[in-house]
């Protein structure tokens, strides 16, 4: 639940949401009873967990603000939506999802589970600039959560790769992903790998800790 609650955390001032992969539709609950949306879709490629969606949100008065599809990415958005959220998918279906007609959409919130990188380089490519990163933990897991607004900004391969705001900020949270990192690679060293894994292990300690 945390993670959903840092997702919701990063929708203010926005009013109108899209969630894509809405899965149970937590995420949709809590930003209505946060922010008191004006209106929400709820996004997803499965009818399972979209009937999830709706069993859980037709309890609430804000139901018929809700509107559901049953379609990918975010071709099925409206053109007043002005915040997508993704989140617990793998970061080149992200970057396949957002190159579509991105409409009018001044906010992306965006929480991929790998290749990081190439999210963050393809939203920029596409007029998206990075507003606010974070990492947290739930459930002993480690989660990026990236906010991208609308604008441009340069960034160099480095902070492209892990995140020039947690790069700036370096928190607990961040140093203890990547000395988690370090931990694993040092798990899998062996003689035919050792001289790279130790550069995979100092650049980690000289970039993020």
């Amino acid at each position: 639940m945390e993670r959903i609650k840092a997702l919701v955390d990063e929708i203010y001032p926005f009013k109108k949401i899209a969630d894509v992969g809405c899965d149970h539709g937590y995420l949709i609950i809590e930003s209505f009873k946060k922010y008191n949306l004006d209106n929400a879709i709820a996004i997803d490629n499965k009818k399972g967990p979209l009937d999830m969606a709706i069993s859980n949100i037709k309890n609430y008065d804000f139901f018929n603000k809700v509107r559901f599809s049953l379609s990918s990415g975010i071709s099925d958005i409206d053109d007043d939506t002005e915040c997508v959220i993704i989140a617990g998918m793998g970061g080149l279906l992200i970057t396949d999802l957002v190159s579509d007609n991105l409409r009018n959409v001044k906010r992306f919130i965006i929480q991929p589970n790998r290749n990081i990188m190439e999210v963050r380089k393809k939203l920029c490519s596409l007029g998206f600039y990075i507003s606010n990163e974070k990492v947290i933990i739930d459930a002993n897991k480690y989660y990026e959560i990236i906010t991208f607004d609308k604008g441009s900004q340069e960034y160099s391969n480095i902070e492209y790769e892990f995140g020039p705001i947690l790069l700036q900020n370096k928190s607990k949270e961040f140093k203890d992903k990547y000395l988690l990192e370090i931990d694993r690679l040092s798990k899998i060293i062996n003689d035919n790998n050792k001289d790279e894994i130790s550069r995979k292990i100092e650049r980690i300690k000289s970039i993020c800790l």
